[in-house]
């Protein structure tokens, strides 16, 4: 799991209790490096190690042990799944219309084979999934879910630098 914000200043050594200490700047690191905990080591060592690591990552997890795991044959309809989700962090997001836009792109992708590659994504801590919340208990019905990435900094990974 990444670090919070305060566990990432502790991991480098930031002493929090200087008044004239600039949040903001390091915010920006935090989230846009990683907030890994190797990731945080490797930053003495620069982007391209930090890049390298979660390229590992990502390999590691989602090529090879989800697609091993349950056995998915289309290696590139779930990659392009990952990849748009990652896109449209925070946006409302159904597995009907992903499946709309990947059958424009010429992918065959059932509905339900997106949602069963959404779901392999979340229960591997890849992405949180934040369910619709509505007064009204028909809106509340509807697919309409945002995921977030575990760690933003696999959106350099998953949609380039």
């Amino acid at each position: 799991m990444p670090f919070s914000f305060r566990e990432y200043l502790t991991a480098r050594n930031i002493d929090t209790s200087n008044r004239y200490l600039n949040y903001e700047a390091l915010f920006f690191e935090y989230v846009n490096e990683t907030s890994l905990p190797k990731g945080v080591e490797l930053r003495e060592d620069g982007f391209d190690k930090i890049y390298e690591y979660l390229e590992a990552i990502y390999t590691t997890i989602i090529e090879k042990d989800i697609t091993q795991r349950h056995q998915i044959n289309d290696k590139r309809a779930f990659g392009n799944i990952a990849k748009f989700v990652a896109s449209n962090i925070g946006s409302p997001l159904s597995p009907g219309n992903i499946a709309k836009i990947l059958k424009q792109d010429g992918q065959s992708t059932h509905n339900t084979t997106v949602e069963k590659y959404l779901e392999y994504l979340v229960a591997s801590y890849v992405f949180y999934k934040v369910n619709r919340f509505d007064l009204k208990g028909k809106k509340q019905l509807a697919t309409q879910e945002k995921y977030y990435l575990v760690d933003v900094g696999l959106l350099n990974v998953l949609v380039g630098k």
